[in-house]
């Protein structure tokens, strides 16, 4: 009910609303002209809650959906709910996968695979959300690991095969058998003298380094927290030492 003001606005993206720029208080400097055959517009409130059915939800009300009902994190929902087709999929996915699970893998893999770019159709989301979901249940499962589960998802998105024929074709299931992780610790161990050395002077985050070394020579499968376990296990009996190589 109040008087429009004419002033230049601008969305702030930080604050999520319209601010104004600047005023427009000398109107004649902009030299409008009355048009006289163009009558005044009032849209009543019917017309104007007619208009708001058609629209739909927005993306905010999409954004909070995700977030207070589904669980998602702010920052997922927020990208999930900017982009189309990644919101269309995601509905489809968290009815077969657990929502945060769903809703991070799209907004971190799906967009790393596709490119970060907006498309019809990104490669990663072609793969069919009850194939992306039984790959996703796989991780849950532990039967593959985070690193593995990258590598077969961008396979997915390459050749249309599933994550059960990829994974049994290349044998990429999770090693989670300490002993059988033991003999190529022990290499990685042998390779890597100075950041043995490193960790027993103190430096925790040699192990980090070891670790990825040991996943390399594994393809990735080895469960994580066994084979740090394992690491930790043969560098405090004197694994690595120079005196212990032949």
């Amino acid at each position: 009910g109040g008087r429009v003001e004419r002033r230049t606005l601008r969305f702030d993206p930080k604050r999520r609303r319209v601010v104004v720029r600047r005023g427009k208080e000398a109107v004649h400097d902009y030299r409008y002209l009355p048009e006289p055959d163009i009558p005044a517009l009032v849209l009543d409130e019917t017309i104007v809650k007619e208009a708001g059915v058609g629209l739909g939800e927005s993306p905010l009300e999409m954004e909070n959906r995700f977030r207070d009902e589904h669980g998602v994190s702010a920052g997922a929902a927020r990208v999930l709910a900017s982009r189309p087709d990644l919101a269309r999929y995601y509905e489809a996915l968290h009815r077969l996968a657990p929502a945060r699970q769903a809703a991070n893998w799209l907004v971190t893999e799906a967009l790393r695979t596709s490119g970060g770019k907006q498309s019809k159709s990104p490669p990663s989301l072609r793969v069919p959300p009850e194939a992306l979901a039984a790959l996703l249940e796989m991780l849950r499962r532990g039967r593959i690991t985070g690193p593995v589960a990258k590598r077969v998802y961008r396979r997915m998105a390459e050749t249309g095969a599933s994550a059960a024929e990829i994974v049994a074709a290349d044998d990429l299931y999770a090693q989670r058998d300490a002993e059988a992780l033991v003999e190529t610790a022990e290499q990685v161990l042998a390779e890597n003298p100075q950041a043995v050395a490193d960790y027993r002077a103190g430096k925790k985050t040699a192990l980090k380094f070891l670790l990825g070394r040991l996943m390399r020579k594994t393809r990735g499968r080895a469960e994580p927290e066994t084979a740090a376990e394992v690491l930790r296990r043969l560098l405090a009996a004197g694994g690595g030492s120079q005196d212990t190589r032949p």
